[in-house]
């Protein structure tokens, strides 16, 4: 079935209102939250953010390993390691960074 529709179709009034709510809400306990509370939907989500994160880890994992030993490549995924691995470390990103990169890359297609 199709995540997003499961996620958000036909929201309740307590969900409704929670969204609302959430401006007001720092980031933090937004995240936290996501992680602890129960729900189909967000069990759903959850699993899909993790699936993310590993395949994210793996993509970027074996293009390092890939680049080190053959310098070519055009796509998204090699300029980035590429650029990252740059001798300025003020524009270098973190591991971290890079794989929401990359899960970001995923999700737009």
């Amino acid at each position: 079935m199709n995540l997003l529709a499961e996620t958000c179709a036909a929201p309740s009034l307590a969900k409704i209102f929670l969204q609302s709510m959430a401006y007001f809400v720092p980031s933090q306990i937004q995240e936290f939250l996501y992680d602890h509370l129960p729900g189909k939907g967000l069990d759903k989500a959850r699993a899909n953010k993790r699936a993310a994160h590993k395949v994210a880890c793996e993509l970027v994992e074996n293009k390092i390993r890939d680049l080190s030993v053959e310098k070519t490549g055009r796509d998204v995924l090699s300029i980035l390691v590429k650029v990252n691995a740059s001798e300025n470390e003020r524009t270098s990103l973190t591991e971290d960074e890079m794989i929401s990169q990359m899960r970001t890359i995923m999700a737009a297609g």
